[in-house]
């Protein structure tokens, strides 16, 4: 859980002409890679 805050500050800043839609579905997909991977972990305990 150390890693997501940490790659979501340098994913949440934008360009203002860049738009924030570019960088937000790699976000997406790494949160919910991360957070299945969490899941999962647990699952096999």
């Amino acid at each position: 859980m150390i890693i997501a805050p940490m790659l979501a500050v340098p994913l949440a800043q934008v360009r203002p002409r860049q738009g924030r839609w570019l960088r937000l579905f790699p976000s997406i997909l790494l949160f919910v890679s991360c957070v299945l991977g969490i899941i999962s972990l647990k699952k096999m305990q």
